[in-house]
């Protein structure tokens, strides 16, 4: 049985390519977190995926990526089973929560209490069903990311559509962390906020080298497929 009431979920709030997934990521090398797969998670569990082998996990996935750009394999559907549409569904229609059909490691995971897990919400309606479901999660929520969606992804925003995708998640709760993504833009900033947001959690492993290079081989693949993606249009 799935225990909903865990406080060990955290769902991070942020628009499409906003970099919430690198900051999953990061937190995820931890070892009092789990990376959102299933597989991965189990071995983790198990005393086969250690920090070392998690940066690696995350470099070679990272090196792969060419002109088009994955999730390095991790996500919400990786870990949990179910897509985020299922939430929506379960609301809807009114079924119970437990009705949901998960990969069977999250009953290990939520019932155990060792580890944090993750989940992501893109739009407040997609948060807003999940709250429905999870009743005791710390809630992450990125803000000022226009910029830094402008300078190394293909799309764009501007502050005023910033500010009303903000409002949309505030009006339905209060995030626990707000994480300002500007410090993307900065090597020094961004290694002083997951430190940082390390201590705020709880987390006692941080590795400064370990997230400069993840954070290095990120943005650098990022720019290479932006720069990629705009050779090969017609």
């Amino acid at each position: 049985m799935v225990n909903v009431d865990t406080e060990n979920l955290i769902i991070v709030c942020y628009p499409e390519n906003a970099g919430g997934k690198f900051l999953i990521n990061c937190l995820g090398l931890s070892d009092q977190s789990l990376f959102q797969s299933a597989d991965l998670s189990a071995m983790q569990l198990n005393g086969l995926f250690d920090y070392s082998q998690k940066l690696n996990y995350l470099l070679t996935e990272l090196d792969k990526i060419d002109d088009k750009w994955n999730d390095l394999g991790l996500g919400c559907h990786q870990l949990f089973g179910i897509s985020n549409s299922s939430y929506r569904y379960v609301v809807a229609n009114k079924i119970q929560p437990q009705d949901l059909t998960y990969s069977p490691l999250i009953g290990e995971i939520t019932n155990s209490n060792s580890h944090y897990f993750y989940l992501v919400a893109h739009s407040s309606e997609v948060l807003e069903c999940y709250l429905k479901v999870w009743k005791n999660p710390k809630i992450i929520m990125l803000t000022n990311f226009h910029e830094f969606i402008g300078t190394y992804r293909s799309t764009v925003w501007n502050a005023d559509a910033e500010i009303k995708w903000i409002d949309t998640i505030t009006n339905v709760c209060q995030p626990n962390i707000v994480w300002d993504t500007s410090r993307y833009l900065d090597k020094d900033r961004l290694s002083d906020g997951i430190e940082e947001l390390y201590s705020v959690l709880g987390f006692l492993d941080y590795n400064k080298e370990a997230i400069s290079t993840y954070f290095e081989s990120w943005i650098n693949k990022l720019l290479q497929v932006k720069n990629q993606q705009y050779e090969n249009r017609p």
